[in-house]
This record gives structure tokens, C-alpha cells and sequence, in this order.
């Protein structure tokens, strides 16, 4: 099977990028109209956040173990096994921010993030290499997000005392306690750059690679 072009758009990334535009969305129309989605949508959503940092990071492991080249029983073992261990996170958070829906979304969001993968329309070598290229463009984009918006000053909008105040928020003397807005303002940028990334198979992380790649061999030559 050929390759698409470098940012061509991809069917299975456009359908995997409908998940994380709609937290993308939810993130803005909680900062401006923080009611609109549930009295406690802001402590929902920032608990999503942070267990997208576990999904990150489960994801890229369970997806290599579903690449081996092993017999399928033993490979769904493993995935079972390592999903019960990020399971334990996932409850964790769910526990701390008083929503169980958070539990759930760690299996539909990592099944989201390894939808290309499990769905084998492409090469072995081509997912492969998706799997890999896709964990470190979440990942660049997930540190970014927090980077910026802990640096940049944020208007508070819709999110008042009077809205925070029934959130009980965790973290005392955080910034998601003290100045929630940067952290949904994060989670806002976080999955509108992802969902629009997914579209196009990370596309971007592919030309960076290749950019670095062609620098490193200059400057060897």
C-alpha cells in the first residue's frame, strides 16, 4: 500500500480526531460558559486532562505490545494485563475529582488514540511507524499546552468564585486551584491541536523527523 502525502488527509485519522475535538470544544465552552455542560464540569475536565497524560503514556505501550509478532491470545493477555495496571491510575483520578466517568474515558480514550492501529488497513511497519510518531506528537503537544498557558496570563471568563466554589477542586496552591483557566485553557489547545494533527496522520511530526534527520547527516557530512 502507498504512502499518503505528507498532510493529506486520512479517513481513519478524521473519524479519531472527532473524539478529542469534541474535549476540545467542551474545554472552551466550559471556560466561557462554565454551567453549560454540568455544575461541576470544571473539576470533570481538568481530571480529563490529567488522564490524558495516562492515556499518552498507555497507549504507546499497548500498541507496540499489539504490533508484536506474536500469537493474538498472548497479545491480548498483555494488553490486559498492562490495561489493568493504567486502570489503577484511571480510578485513582476517578476517586479524586468524585467522577467515575473518568475510569470509562481512559478506555475510550486510549482505544481513540490506537484506532489506527487496531483497525490494520495499513503495513505492519506502516502502523508501526504511525504508533510512534503519533505517542510523540501527543506528547510534544501535551507539554506545550501546559508550557504556554502556564506562562501566558489567562482571563478568567466564565469561571467566577461563585462557579468554583461547588467544584472542591483538589490541589490546594496549584494552578488548576488557583487559576483554572489555565489548565482548561490547556485542555482546550491540548485537543484541538491533537484532533487537528490525527486528520492528518501527524503529518507534521513526520517533516520535523525528516527536517532533523537531513540536519544531523549535514552536519556528520
Amino acid at each position: 500500500m502507498k504512502r499518503r502525502g505528507a498532510g493529506s488527509l486520512s479517513v481513519i485519522g478524521f473519524f479519531s480526531s472527532l473524539p478529542d475535538l469534541a474535549l476540545g470544544a467542551a474545554f472552551l465552552l466550559t471556560w466561557l460558559m462554565p454551567r453549560a455542560l454540568g455544575a461541576r464540569a470544571v473539576a470533570g475536565l481538568m481530571g480529563a486532562l490529567l488522564l490524558e497524560f495516562v492515556v499518552i503514556h498507555s497507549s504507546g505501550f499497548m500498541g507496540i505490545i499489539w504490533l508484536w509478532e506474536k500469537r493474538r491470545a498472548e497479545r491480548i493477555l498483555t494488553l490486559l494485563g498492562i490495561g489493568v495496571f493504567y486502570s489503577l491510575f484511571a480510578a485513582g483520578l476517578s476517586v479524586r475529582f468524585g467522577s467515575w466517568w473518568l475510569f470509562g474515558g481512559f478506555w475510550m480514550l486510549t482505544a481513540n488514540k490506537m484506532l489506527g492501529v487496531l483497525a490494520g488497513m495499513e503495513p505492519r511497519e506502516r502502523e508501526l511507524e504511525l504508533l510512534q510518531h503519533g505517542w510523540a506528537g501527543a506528547l510534544a503537544l501535551y507539554v506545550l499546552a501546559l508550557c504556554l498557558t502556564l506562562m501566558v496570563p489567562l482571563p478568567a471568563l466564565g469561571l467566577t468564585p461563585d462557579v468554583l466554589a461547588p467544584q472542591h477542586l483538589p490541589g490546594a496552591h496549584l494552578p488548576w486551584t488557583n487559576e483554572p483557566q489555565q489548565v482548561i485553557a490547556a485542555g482546550y489547545l491540548y485537543f484541538t491541536s491533537v484532533a487537528v494533527s490525527e486528520m492528518t496522520d501527524f503529518a507534521w511530526v513526520f517533516r520535523w523527523m525528516a527536517n532533523a534527520g537531513r540536519r544531523i547527516a549535514g552536519t556528520r557530512g
